[in-house]
């Protein structure tokens, strides 16, 4: 029995050290992979940052490197020729004076001024205007207008849009606007007067067309009774060929007298807003407010007259009529020139869409309210190869008679 107890006691302690050393084995080769993966990974790390280093010096001694990120371009134009140009040359490029020019720069300047940034130096206040205006002046495409300024394609597209939308946001209100009260209509009057005879005019209203490119969405809506596409651009218009109001976006199918029933104007016009029946004057035994004229297109009322209809029966008087109507009432067809001559951006077509176009027409609008207010300098050479695009549209359908407006109109005839 202890024979048995001591061999087994032996086997315990042999197995046991048999057991240590198979771990011990174990572990030395645990290990040695761990250090054979370890200085693997050592060399692919030494050989990869090798490669990356070989790799930047190859590029930066073998590729060309782009100095600067924009592509340079040459101010000389705006920084040098236009600063030493004179009042005839500033004129005729930007269609305003020198000192108009810099007053329309102060006016914009809050609203159209960019900060420099890490990249590059903005473009500044007066840049942005001149930009604008020799691009509405004038029928250039934007790639000619960008060589001449110095600036990218896309940025004088941009700057367009940008200014006419300030201009309409902040001038608009300053500069056409119906008279706001009893001096202003009476002075309105007193002009017309004073230009052909015609009594208790404040203004003369009018359509014309803008040709622009076909929208994608209705294109046919705006084919006009000429052929092509266009907006309608309403003007009421003083002696002094300024604007006192304008609607402008209305496809060029439409008919005038539909545009007029459906603009502010016509509300105006129906509230006596600036129109006061109190201000009326007799004439033959009539009693005759402020009124506006318009052509055959228009329905005849009591504070809008229109020519008599000719239907080969008109008397010596009705004859009279008309053509003072025609006198008076052209100043409206001479604004419309005035400002497509002023601005030829209008005259031609404005590759734009419908609502950057609608923009573009009511900031000529205004520009050209601003130049006549400060009766800036207007050459009629500027109206060769205008087509002001003012047809007389068949008379409105809807039109019924009006009794007072009849006998208003038939008292001027009289007077006249």
């Amino acid at each position: 029995m202890a024979g048995n107890a001591f061999n087994r006691s032996v086997l315990a302690s042999l197995w046991q050290s048999r057991l240590k050393e198979t771990r011990k084995h174990t572990q030395n080769r645990e290990s040695c992979a761990q250090r054979r993966l370890r200085r693997y990974l050592r060399r692919r790390r030494l050989v990869s940052s090798l490669f990356f280093l070989f790799l930047t010096r190859y590029l930066f001694t073998h590729l060309p490197v782009r100095r600067v990120w924009t592509k340079p371009r040459s101010q000389l134009f705006w920084e040098e020729t236009c600063q030493g140009w004179n009042e005839r040359d500033w004129v005729e490029n930007f269609r305003m004076s020198k000192e108009a020019f810099n007053r329309l720069c102060v006016e914009l300047s809050s609203h159209i001024l960019k900060r420099d940034t890490n990249f590059r130096k903005a473009i500044s206040v007066c840049h942005r205007v001149a930009i604008t205006l020799y691009w509405l002046a004038d029928t250039a495409h934007y790639r000619t207008i960008a060589n001449l300024f110095g600036v990218g394609k896309s940025s004088v597209c941009g700057i367009v849009k940008q200014v006419c939308e300030v201009i309409v946001r902040i001038l608009l209100p300053r500069f056409i606007y119906v008279p706001q009260n009893r001096q202003e209509v009476q002075d309105k009057i007193n002009g017309f007067e004073s230009r052909a005879g015609f009594p208790q005019v404040v203004g003369a209203v009018d359509g014309c067309h803008v040709p622009i490119i076909g929208p994608q969405q209705s294109p046919d809506d705006y084919i006009n009774r000429k052929g092509f596409h266009s907006l309608i651009l309403q003007g009421l218009v003083d002696f002094d060929y300024r604007f006192l109001d304008i609607c402008v976006g209305w496809p060029g199918k439409v008919h005038d007298a539909r545009v007029f029933k459906n603009s502010p104007l016509f509300a105006l016009c129906c509230a006596r807003t600036f129109l006061p029946p109190d201000m009326s004057v007799m004439i033959s035994g009539v009693r005759v407010p402020p009124l506006i004229l318009g052509d055959s297109a228009y329905a005849l009322s009591e504070w809008l007259m229109k020519p008599y209809t000719d239907r080969g029966n008109l008397t010596p008087d009705e004859c009279s009529f008309n053509i003072k109507h025609s006198t008076t009432r052209v100043v409206v067809e001479n604004a419309f020139g005035r400002l497509k001559g002023r601005f030829r951006s209008v005259s031609k077509r404005l590759d734009l869409n419908v609502e950057n176009s609608c923009n573009v027409i009511a900031a000529c609008c205004v520009l050209h309210n601003y130049c006549e207010y400060l009766h800036e300098f207007f050459d009629d050479q500027w109206l060769d190869g205008v087509n002001v695009h003012v047809g007389v549209c068949p008379a409105d359908p809807d039109q019924r008679q009006n009794i007072n407006a009849t006998a208003i109109r038939d008292a001027i005839k009289s007077f006249l």
